[in-house]
């Protein structure tokens, strides 16, 4: 379900870097100093040469995925899809303003950065969150699955999917009119969410077994055979 076009937290405050007002030695010598760092295992190496390319060409899909990275360097400010899946990160950089996508699924994060406002995907699967920043207003897709969530923040109006089974959730926040698959098996939940009668995108499907949930609310008999629960 989630695609970045052939690709795909403790808190860095390092900026971001622009291309445009830093030289490209500069940066060469930023990535040079973080490959120099390396732990025994991680591929530094080739993540330092799809970083110096990526920031070179201007490309916006930078994929340093599955190469055992425990950090990453600043990264390029112009990006607008991010996947590190597969790594063993700790913690990930302050986030370029124009990120779109973000993959980080598979690591060890245990926070993740302010997210920005332009940020539509985001994927941190399987790794050890028990908490997520404010998300941003046009936020489409969240897959947060396999964590140790205890509470969501406010979901954003233009959420269409959402993955949050295998936490430790025991209530949902209400949910938003355009969410058209959610998926909140294997949880703590002893209530069901807030569901919403103005909403009337067809084809819904909304999963809760294996939670604690024992009885229905009054609100479900209005609720047709287009739903699925």
């Amino acid at each position: 379900m989630f695609s970045v076009n052939n690709t795909h937290s403790s808190v860095s405050c390092s900026p971001s870097i622009n291309s445009n007002s830093t030289s490209n030695e500069h940066y060469l010598r930023i990535l040079t100093e973080w490959e120099k760092n390396s732990s025994p295992g991680e591929e530094r190496g080739i993540a330092f040469n799809r970083l110096s390319q990526c920031f070179q060409n201007q490309e916006a899909v930078l994929n340093l995925s599955d190469l055992n990275l425990t950090s990453l360097p600043e990264l390029p400010k112009h990006i607008s899809a991010l996947i590190v899946e597969n790594n063993k990160l700790t913690s990930l950089p302050k986030l370029p303003a124009f990120l779109k996508e973000l993959n980080a699924d598979n690591n060890r994060l245990s926070v993740i950065p302010e997210l920005p406002e332009s940020l539509t995907t985001l994927s941190v699967r399987s790794n050890q969150l028990e908490n997520l920043p404010v998300l941003p207003n046009h936020l489409t897709s969240l897959f947060v699955e396999n964590n140790r969530l205890y509470n969501l923040p406010a979901l954003p109006e233009k959420l269409k999917f959402l993955h949050v089974y295998y936490n430790r959730l025991t209530t949902l926040p209400d949910l938003p009119d355009k969410l058209e698959i959610l998926c909140a098996q294997r949880n703590n939940l002893v209530t069901f969410p807030q569901f919403s009668d103005r909403n009337n995108i067809r084809q819904k499907e909304y999963y809760f077994h294996f939670n604690q949930i024992t009885t229905l609310p009054e609100s479900f008999s209005q609720l047709d055979s287009s739903y699925r629960i």
